[in-house]
């Protein structure tokens, strides 16, 4: 199974599976990256690494200072790399700053209110804002692990379904 996902995908269950990689990973990410991948970040660009838990999620909008020239290449980017339900509201926030602020503010009301559910009790939804030199990468929440202390077929496959987490927009503001 592990052959069916990409490297990217490699390290996050690298990470889930490996404490000691993981704390390397969370607390020197552009360097584990660059190791491990090969992918090179700009030298003035900082990378942060934000770890999920039980209770809290993220979520990573671009930058808020975009030129207005460069907003369509930005949600084309975001349309072309991310899929899920909160890529609409990601999208929404890079067009309407009235929205994007109310997103900062109040994430889980908003959240709950655009995508009509009430499922987000005891989950505190974190939106954070990259800025023109640093990128935030997302390391998922596995409960999973907790209980078994290794990942099922079915969780490789998730992580092969889709977890986009080094999709920072890369766009010259």
């Amino acid at each position: 199974m592990t052959s069916e996902i990409n490297r990217d995908e490699q390290l996050i269950v690298r990470a889930w599976e490996d404490q000691e990689f993981k704390q390397e990973l969370l607390s020197n990410p552009k360097a584990v990256i660059e190791r491990e991948l090969g992918e090179k970040f700009p030298e003035e660009v900082e990378v942060r690494m934000l770890a999920e838990t039980a209770n809290i999620r993220y979520l990573i909008l671009p930058p808020a200072n975009i030129a207005p020239e460069k907003r369509q290449e930005v949600v084309k980017l975001i349309r072309e790399s991310e899929t899920g339900a909160l890529t609409e509201l990601k999208i929404r926030s890079v067009e309407d700053n009235t929205f994007r602020q109310m997103l900062l503010n109040k994430p889980n009301t908003v959240i709950e209110h655009e995508l009509g559910i009430d499922t987000l009790e005891g989950i505190d939804i974190r939106v954070v804002e990259e800025e023109r030199n640093i990128r935030y990468l997302i390391l998922p929440w596995h409960p999973e692990l907790l209980e078994s202390g290794e990942l099922s077929e079915e969780a490789l496959e998730a992580v092969a379904g889709g977890i986009c987490w080094i999709s920072s927009i890369h766009v010259s503001l």
